[in-house]
């Protein structure tokens, strides 16, 4: 009965640390999936803020076309579209 406690609670501590070894594993793909999504977040802002540039600069781009009396073609004229 002995041998079959020991048995049981070295089984039980065995699998606690394969669990354990699992949560750190986990820990750290969670913190290389947070370093990447923050690096991502800025990506996306810096990538947000040329596209607003790209508007302003076609903006006047098109504002410069009609001064000179050129029509552009109506998908240019609307920069809202993608």
């Amino acid at each position: 009965m002995v041998w079959f406690l020991l048995q049981s609670k070295g089984g039980i501590l065995a699998k606690a640390c394969e669990y354990i070894v699992e949560l750190r594993s986990s820990n750290q793909r969670l913190a290389e999936c947070l370093k990447d999504n923050e690096r991502l977040t800025l990506d996306i802002e810096m990538i947000r803020r040329q596209n607003e540039e790209l508007k302003r600069d076609n903006s006047l781009l098109l504002a410069q076309l009609s001064q000179h009396g050129i029509i552009p073609p109506p998908d240019l004229s609307n920069p809202t579209v993608s």
